[in-house]
Formats: structure tokens, C-alpha cells, sequence
């Protein structure tokens, strides 16, 4: 069965059956789709709406805290909501509202980064809604949680897209699933799995101090609101999870060896002190640099995992002409090793970070559910 995010294609041999299933698709009431997490990356969403012309319907925005419910939202119905248009955040009256209304499906997109809502995917699924998401909680979920998760997005997996979890959209995902289609025994996957480090090391290997790589990372747009979840290497760690179980390996965030780069004293307290503090961080970098694996002369922060279970995040010194050195921007590059690709692995590349990037793997992957 496909991993979560496989392309799917139908081919019709009769042209009259084709006629047919292109006049029911015409006459089909929209999908209605429900955006929950209006950030930057929802904002550039919500933008698509207004230029996109289709089958889709946006009925429900919302955040943390408030969401509005319509039939045919678009960004300004959000931004410019007063507080008598809005009501308190709601998820089962969302989606009782969406099950209400007459379209050919239900689609739930999942521009958070809340624990909360990815434990909800799987009760979702179950009631016959699609999800889309670039939340990476559900898929490096603890076992069980995980597991409740695969029954449901086995029975169609179309219905559950989450190519945005990883790389940004880039085809990893896919990948994996179609060489374990293929009887490709996967054997270990590692690579640059962070477009903010990447912006970061490549600045650090040039011989700017972290602290203002850091800072030109954070004026770019490329952090999280706080920076620490991009050094502290647990998103990296859920994403390896991510791939480890799509390549059919059974990891927990556990079992990963996560080497922080956010210096002990500053791991707590609001972000103004972990600011306030930089100079910290040129200090505890340099010690992680000190114990990471390699002898280059170059910086990159990588994640990988093998078949023994061993699975790592860090910081690895590189030589200028590894694979990983050609990194431009904030570009991720993930090598996949298999019988057929252990030599000479094989490797995707592109953007890794940005919201733009990641804005339009959401937005494919709402394609693909509604069509299908």
C-alpha cells in the first residue's frame, strides 16, 4: 500500500467512459477544505484561493485560539474578521460543520505544528475526511499512536497526503514507497534535512560566527518563531522518523541520538533570553564542531539513520567535494541507500525550507485529495 503523499494515476481505455467521468466531475459540488494553522505558510495558502479557479471550496480558518466557518472564504474573509465574525477554536464543531455541507469531500489541512491536532488525523481519517499536512507529529508518533494512524490512511491512501513533512515537498516520500513497491529492501537514508541549518552552516563554513548566521536565518524568514526548535535538532529527529518508518525500519524519537546545538544555559525562558545570549552559542558550537564525526573542513547538519538501529543528528565536518557541500541556500539533499543504490546512493535535492515551497506541497496534496 502507498506511503502517505503516492501520486496516484487512472487511465480509461473507453473515450465515451472518459466523456462521462469528465461531465460527473464538472457537475460535482466542490470540496470544501478547512485550513487550520493561518500562519505564513497558511497565509500563502489562503492567497491560492483567490487566484485558483476549481473545485474547492474554503470553508473553515482556523488558529489556536479563534476560527471562522463560511462556504466560500477567501484570505481577506480571515484577516479583516472582526470579533463578531469569529467564535472560539473548535475542532469537532469544524468538522461537524464540514460534514454538513454538500461536496464530494471533506478536506482538513494541517499547517500547525500542534501535537494536539496530529493526534487527531487518525479519528479524521476514520470519519471519511482527507487530510493534508505538513504537521510532522503524527508520523513520528509515539508506536501506537502511529500505528492507529497507518490503519486508517491504508483504506485510501489518497485521502492522507504528507509529502510537506518532509523536504518540503520534494518527492522523498514517494520515493521510498515506490522502491519498497519495488522489492527495494531500503538500507539506510541520511542526508540534509534542514533548510534553516543548511542557510546556517553554509554561513558558518564561510566563516561568519553562528550567532549572525543565526540572525541572518531568522531576518530571511527561514526559523521557527523561536530558533531554538531549529537548532535543538528535534525537528530533524521527526523527520528521520518520518523516513526510517517509510523506508520500513521501526524508529522512535527515542531511539535517536540528537546533539543540540542551543547552548545548555539558554535552553529555558522566553525567547528574548535565548537572544539576549549569543555569544553562547559561537561557544557551544564550536564544541559540538570539536566531537562531530568527519575531518573536512566544511560544516553540515545531518541526520541519518541504518539498518543496526543506529540513528543520529548533529553537526558532521565534510570535505568541499562530498555531495553535501553543494548545498545552495537552504537547500536539503537526501541519499537513499538499497541494494540496487548502495555504492552510489540515490539522491534528491532542491528547497528544503520556505514559504512559498511548502505553501505549494500543501496545496499539491489538496489537489491530489480532491481528485482523486
Amino acid at each position: 500500500m502507498p506511503w502517505p503523499g503516492r501520486e496516484g494515476v487512472a487511465v480509461a481505455s473507453s473515450e465515451g467512459l472518459l466523456k462521462a467521468t469528465a461531465e460527473s466531475t464538472a457537475r460535482a459540488p466542490a470540496a470544501a477544505v478547512a485550513l487550520l494553522g493561518p500562519g505564513r505558510v497558511g497565509r500563502a495558502l489562503l492567497s491560492r484561493f483567490e487566484r485558483t479557479q476549481g473545485r474547492l471550496r474554503l470553508a473553515a480558518v482556523a488558529n489556536s485560539s479563534e476560527m471562522l466557518l463560511g462556504t466560500d472564504l477567501i484570505e481577506p474573509d480571515w484577516s479583516a474578521a472582526g470579533a463578531d465574525s469569529r467564535t472560539d477554536t473548535d475542532l469537532d464543531q469544524l468538522v461537524h460543520w464540514l460534514e454538513g455541507l454538500d461536496c464530494s469531500r471533506s478536506i482538513i489541512i494541517d499547517a500547525t505544528a500542534s501535537p494536539e491536532v496530529a493526534r487527531r488525523h487518525a479519528g479524521w481519517l476514520k470519519r471519511g475526511l482527507a487530510v493534508v499536512t505538513a504537521n510532522k507529529w503524527a508520523l513520528a508518533a509515539p508506536v501506537l499512536q502511529w500505528q492507529a494512524l497507518e490503519r486508517e490512511w491504508r483504506r485510501d491512501s489518497a485521502r492522507y497526503q504528507a509529502s510537506a513533512t518532509v523536504g518540503a515537498g520534494l518527492p522523498v516520500l514517494s520515493t521510498l514507497d515506490r522502491l519498497r513497491q519495488a522489492g527495494e529492501r531500503i538500507e539506510a537514508v541520511g542526508g540534509a534535512l534542514s533548510g534553516t541549518m543548511t542557510h546556517i552552516c553554509r554561513q558558518v563554513s564561510a566563516g561568519t560566527k553562528p550567532s549572525t548566521a543565526l540572525a541572518s536565518a531568522v531576518e530571511a524568514g527561514l526559523t521557527e518563531p523561536d530558533p531554538r526548535h531549529d537548532l535543538d535538532g528535534l525537528d530533524v529527529a521527526r523527520k528521520l522518523v518520518i523516513l526510517a518508518r517509510a523506508s520500513g525500519h521501526s524508529l522512535t524519537l527515542e531511539q535517536v541520538d540528537v546533539d543540540s546545538l542551543v547552548p545548555p544555559e539558554l535552553a529555558d525562558g522566553p525567547v528574548e533570553h535565548f537572544v539576549s545570549g549569543l555569544e553562547s552559542l559561537d561557544k557551544h558550537w564550536q564544541r559540538c564542531v570539536d566531537k562531530a564525526p568527519g575531518s573536512g573542513a566544511l560544516i553540515a547538519h545531518v541526520g541519518r539513520f541504518d539498518p543496526s538501529g543506529k540513528a543520529r543528528v548533529g553537526l558532521e565536518r565534510i570535505e568541499p567535494g562530498q555531495l553535501l557541500a553543494s548545498l545552495q541556500g537552504a537547500g536539503n539533499l537526501v541519499e537513499i541507500r538499497t541494494g540496487c543504490y548502495r555504492e552510489q546512493p540515490l539522491v534528491i535535492a532542491g528547497p528544503g525550507a520556505g514559504v512559498e515551497v511548502t505553501a505549494l506541497a500543501l496545496w499539491s496534496g489538496v489537489q491530489l485529495s480532491a481528485n482523486a
